[in-house]
């Protein structure tokens, strides 16, 4: 059996709120929207549909179900009846809608297949909070936000736990077209229209102008274009006036070069493709940048986004060497702050400087670093600039920042060999299975016969938690609630005993905030015996809140209320 790792995230949201999740196959549409409503916080009280861009596919629920399809290839079926294998599969990515007063779009990626028995949803990693029901919307959502509840993984993943799901049976072939419901008609006619056009080779360059691409646009387009990069005095003219006043503001030299300055290396990757005879691309893709979609041509039919003539001409001319070399230094600092970040929590401006220039043998200066990360605060990874330094959300709190510095006191910052290993962790955001914390998933395996997948979820929340510098008995108490999850349970001195042993190994090489990346193992090496008598480690915020009662996270056996929560 085998089941679909889906990361869903709110679009808009900012830093992204989202959810990994594995579901089970041969569920309905229907059976997909209850788990997302459920560990997003939607009460079930508003319409809802899925959305496939390059079929031009709508699936609704039977109230929000009729015959008018819209535009030509629109096609509407009814979730209850839909199965979701019919239509996804690894690398796939859709889009779904919930309250269309609101309007919540989130963001669905079908990861990969993973090996899967249950007939349940399970949540692997989260970041946000449960969602407002109608607050009014993404940008509205960010006045409530203090009143959303935190997201609880483990609540979450028990009431998923009570939503066991049939296995959808083929009551009918609803698209009439075979398996996967005509998926494989589409990609043949996709494939072979793209040769058509292409001739067998790459589409030839698109001689049209932007204006005259425009022309074929509905002026309700145009105008949201004009919106969308927020230009003015629009609204007097006619379709075509509109087509042309649109394209020379966009392709004037200083506000194109504004453009280009702002967006991704992946948006220019896909634009150059683009002008050397066009790449497939997804609609997606091309929906979410502002920029592609308003310089580029896009085909749904033949997935192709071309560029016009004038377009590629100004692109030639303001993307010199030197204006190449610029974005790419400001996309590799992004790398730098990205994987700073995962690694100490908290990282002074001038020490990651020091960083980068200790892994470029380039200057980079102080301002540089600084337009950075405040052009993209928030959107780094987890970071935030605060007070000259960048760090992880969760330490914006002053007693938690000021906590966390202290505690980091006098600790060197692990500066990995290797540049590419330093860059992995921002990029991957979490630290993969080696040759040391691999055994721990061998031992789940092994021990609790867990398949794969499930045994890397309990290894990546128990990551997760040693980052955070949880000790053994609160990992030893969170190894529990998880297995229960598959109704296995430490049972007795000896499993006790092991697990600890494999805890103990997986805590040896996991790297940790509170050790400025360092493993502990690693620290405890550099450590004299005096510092080592320093005192006892506290734990600082994980997945979990530490309550009065709980155990407490330095390790004492003691609980939190009468030991370091004394403090």
């Amino acid at each position: 059996m085998t089941g679909y790792q889906l990361k869903i995230t709110i679009k808009g949201s900012k830093p992204p709120i989202w959810r990994r999740v594995v579901v089970p196959q041969r569920i309905s549409f229907a059976d997909l929207d209850a788990v997302i409503e459920c560990i997003f916080g939607w009460e079930h009280a508003h319409l809802y549909e899925f959305y496939f861009p390059k079929e031009r596919v709508y699936i609704s629920m039977p109230d929000d179900f009729d015959s008018d399809f819209g535009a030509d290839f629109d096609e509407k079926f009814d979730a209850d009846k839909a199965c979701i294998d019919s239509w996804i599969e690894a690398g796939d990515k859709f889009e779904y809608t919930y309250d269309f007063g609101d309007n919540w779009e989130h963001t669905v990626l079908v990861e990969k297949l993973v090996p899967y028995e249950n007939r349940y949803a399970y949540v692997i990693k989260s970041k946000g909070p449960y969602m407002i029901e109608d607050c009014g919307g993404i940008w509205d959502f960010y006045e409530y936000i203090d009143e959303a509840c935190e997201f609880d993984l483990d609540e979450a993943n028990e009431k998923l736990k009570h939503m066991e799901f049939e296995e959808f049976e083929d009551s009918e072939d609803f698209r009439g077209d075979g398996r996967r419901g005509g998926q494989e008609v589409y990609e043949d006619f996709f494939r072979k229209l793209r040769y058509e056009m292409a001739g067998g080779e790459r589409i030839p360059p698109l001689e049209l102008l932007l204006k005259d691409v425009f022309s074929g646009y509905k002026k309700e387009n145009l105008v949201m274009i004009a919106k969308l990069h927020g230009f003015s005095r629009y609204s007097k003219f006619k379709k075509n006036e509109l087509a042309e006043w649109l394209a020379n503001h966009l392709l004037d030299k200083v506000y194109m070069k504004h453009m280009l300055e702002s967006i991704t290396r992946y948006e220019i990757q896909h634009f150059e493709a683009s002008m050397e005879g066009g790449e497939f691309i997804s609609e997606e893709l091309v929906s979410e940048s502002l920029f592609l979609c308003s310089y580029g041509a896009y085909n749904p039919l033949s997935g192709m986004l071309q560029i016009p003539k004038d377009v590629r001409e100004k692109y030639q001319k303001l993307c010199t060497l030197d204006f190449r070399q610029k974005l790419e230094k400001e996309w590799k600092l992004i790398d730098y702050c990205d994987s700073a970040v995962y690694l100490y929590g908290i990282i002074p401006v001038n020490k990651l400087i020091e960083i980068y220039q200790h892994y470029e043998e380039e200057t980079v200066k102080e301002d540089a670093v600084y337009a950075i990360a405040e052009k993209f605060d928030g959107e780094i990874g987890e970071g935030f600039l605060h007070e000259e330094m960048l760090m992880e959300g969760q330490f914006l709190e002053d007693g938690i920042c000021q906590a966390l510095l202290e505690d980091q006191k006098d600790i060197p910052y692990y500066i990995p060999k290797d540049k590419e290993e330093f860059l992995m962790y921002g990029e991957e955001e979490c630290q993969e299975p080696d040759e040391h914390t691999g055994k721990f998933i061998i031992y789940l395996q092994d021990r609790y016969r867990l398949d794969y997948t499930e045994a890397l979820m309990v290894f990546y929340e128990l990551q997760s938690a040693i980052r955070a510098n949880f000790q053994i008995p609160r990992l030893l108490g969170l190894l529990a609630d998880m297995l229960a999850d598959w109704h296995k349970g430490l049972n007795g001195r000896k499993d006790i005993k092991e697990a600890e042993t494999q805890l103990k190994n997986l805590q040896n090489y996991t790297r940790v905030i509170r050790y400025r990346g360092y493993t502990q193992k690693e620290y405890l090496n550099m450590q004299s015996p005096e510092r080592m008598q320093r005192g006892k480690v506290i734990a600082f915020p994980g997945n979990k809140k530490i309550y009065p009662n709980d155990p407490c996270p330095c390790g004492s056996g003691k609980k939190y209320k009468k030991c370091c929560g004394k403090k």
